[in-house]
């Protein structure tokens, strides 16, 4: 489905970036918790995106999303979606 900033999504959906290019080539990040827009995401960086590189769960979704000042994440896959 399409990402809502607004929406509160349980623990486990994913929501994502599409591919675009080889510069933009997209993102995936977990929610680790329903606390709306204020939920830890569980995501992994390239040393060149911050000063460290690897998984990485200290940022929010609001702090993620807006990384790009018009919003970065497209789309959320709640959990029973992708989950077995």
């Amino acid at each position: 489905e399409e990402f809502n900033i607004d929406n509160t999504y349980p623990p486990g959906t994913l929501i994502m970036r599409d591919f675009t290019d080889s510069i933009d080539q997209g993102h995936l990040a977990i929610i680790l918790e329903e606390k709306g827009r204020n939920s830890r995401l569980l995501q992994s960086f390239h040393k060149k995106c911050l000063k460290s590189s690897g998984v990485c769960s200290k940022y929010t979704i609001v702090d993620s999303h807006y990384w790009n000042p018009e919003g970065y994440y497209q789309r959320a896959v709640l959990p029973q979606n992708w989950l077995c």
